[in-house]
């Protein structure tokens, strides 16, 4: 597309989409098969279907707030998936992901350098962190299921990580893979962050 150019997609059918120089491409309905963002290019899907929509470009922002997406590969670039239904989803390369919403029916990858920060929505699948890929879940009351420990915040080993968003949603998280090089961490909620602070500060003045 020209750049500085807008896109809105409401129906119909579009066998492929390149958006590149600060396009908009606005997503509400139709079919896709193939869109790719690049070039501080800006995708915002609140409905339709898409079979691939890939973020190639460390300038792109892409936000899911609806729709059916097969394929989801955050590869540079900030995903923001606050709902709709994504089967898999890949995080790899460069790519930082922001999951507050949405269901995730199949896989979600962490991959090479990538960040995926995980606040709310359903992981009904698997996921795998792998190379030097960062996971970072927000939540409250976790619990570790059999194969998994903890080390400071982060988890070792692989089985069920469950517990509650920050509105008390209760949530349960598969964690198939989870390589030596990749790192899951836990963060607690700020009341309980505030609460460790202030603790903290406490035992510093006592033994002062």
């Amino acid at each position: 597309m020209a750049a500085y150019s807008t896109v809105n997609i409401s129906g119909g059918w579009v066998g492929g989409l390149t958006a590149t120089g600060h396009t908009t491409s606005n997503i509400s309905g139709g079919t896709i098969d193939y869109l790719s963002s690049e070039q501080y290019s800006t995708t915002n899907i609140s409905g339709g279907m898409a079979s691939t929509v890939v973020s190639r470009d460390e300038h792109t922002t892409s936000n899911i707030s609806g729709g059916t997406i097969s394929n989801l590969l955050a590869q540079a670039g900030i995903t923001n998936i606050f709902d709709g239904t994504i089967k898999n989803f890949i995080a790899e390369n460069s790519g930082t992901a922001n999951i507050s919403g949405g269901s995730i029916t199949d896989n979600l990858y962490a991959d090479n350098f990538s960040t995926v920060n995980i606040s709310g929505g359903t992981i009904n699948g698997y996921l795998y962190a792998r190379d030097s890929g960062i996971a970072n879940i927000f939540g409250q009351n976790f619990q570790y299921g059999t194969g998994l420990s903890l080390s400071g915040n982060r988890v070792i080993g692989t089985g069920i990580l469950s517990g509650e968003w920050l509105d008390g949603t209760p949530w349960a998280i598969n964690i198939i893979k989870n390589s030596s090089t990749a790192t899951i961490l836990v963060i607690p909620e700020p009341a309980t962050l505030l609460l460790l602070g202030v603790g903290a500060v406490i035992l510093r003045k006592r033994f002062l």
